[in-house]
């Protein structure tokens, strides 16, 4: 104070050496500190973006173990639990091979092509818009029981001259060569793979509509489905197969292993259904109003009773 007051070089050198202090106390930062801040946030950045790979690796890693997978699977099945009950497609209708049919028809099972033979005719005498036939027929029976091949493909002929016919088959087991019906069926398109899609549990929730390979072969629910509407699969514009498929101008998403989930209408007997009995009785009856009761739905499946 008093070297201020008298004015001499010490006191001004004084005032003067206070001038630094005082800016560094209002807050400005030297060139060395200037440079780093740009660093540090750099590097927060690089760890917040390793930490959210991390995460997602983590959480990658966590949905491929069984607990993690078993709780994803029964997170879908909960949604339809919440989604509640809900009235099915009245155009469906299941034809069913149950105990009734066991017991009225005598001859093995593996001899039923005439009996199938008849409820094709049944169907479309029927009205039906499309029948899908959920049985296969491993092996010709021409050795044991000449000529049935030729009825049950001749019943094939007449009735998919008018009505959409597809029957399924196990893409697992080579089909029987030389066997007229499924000559007949590739040639026109009526045959669709019968395997499903089984997740971890057993259970089914999604099901392969194509295949993978080249062929795109279709399921049998897929064939069955185009056969009804007369419109082909197709892969979504702008889509890989693996995304969506599209059936005319309807759009079918897939989930990430290029599966579709199936939309559940409700349990066991949900689905209209008559047994193959009735029918196979009506056809010989020709009792055509208790035929068209029968099968008047878009498609009439034969399908075995489990």
């Amino acid at each position: 104070m008093q070297q201020e007051q008298t004015g001499d070089g010490k006191g001004t050198s004084a005032v003067a050496s206070t001038h630094p202090a005082s800016s560094t106390g209002s807050g400005m930062n030297s060139p060395s500190e200037q440079a780093a801040k740009p660093r540090r946030k750099r590097a927060t950045a690089v760890w917040l973006l390793v930490a959210a790979a991390g995460s997602a690796l983590l959480a990658w890693g966590l949905s491929a173990t069984p607990p993690m997978r078993m709780l994803e699977l029964k997170g879908y099945d909960a949604r339809w639990i919440l989604h509640g009950s809900e009235a099915p497609p009245s155009n469906v209708i299941l034809v069913m091979l149950d105990e009734r049919t066991e017991a009225t028809i005598q001859e093995p099972r593996l001899f039923w092509h005439p009996h199938f033979a008849s409820v094709l005719r049944a169907a479309a005498a029927g009205g039906a818009r499309a029948i899908g036939v959920d049985v296969a027929f491993a092996l010709s029976v021409e050795p044991w029981a000449p000529d049935l091949d030729r009825q049950l493909a001749e019943a094939y002929a007449e009735v998919s001259a008018g009505v959409p016919v597809v029957f399924a088959y196990d893409s697992l087991t080579p089909l029987p060569e030389g066997l007229p019906l499924y000559l007949l069926a590739g040639i026109q398109g009526g045959l669709g793979y019968a395997n499903l899609t089984v997740d971890d549990d057993n259970f089914v929730r999604r099901q392969e509509l194509r295949s993978k390979d080249e062929n795109a072969q279709e399921s049998f629910a897929a064939r069955l489905a185009a056969a009804a509407l007369g419109l082909e699969w197709n892969a979504g514009q702008g889509e890989s197969p693996q995304q969506t498929l599209r059936l005319g101008d309807r759009t079918v998403p897939l989930d990430g292993s290029g599966f579709m989930l199936i939309h559940y209408w409700g349990p066991n007997g949900t689905f209209r259904s008559v047994s193959m009995a009735d029918v196979l009785e009506a056809a010989r009856q020709e009792n055509t109003g208790q035929l068209e009761q029968q099968a008047t739905p878009v498609a009439g499946l034969v399908r075995t009773d489990i």
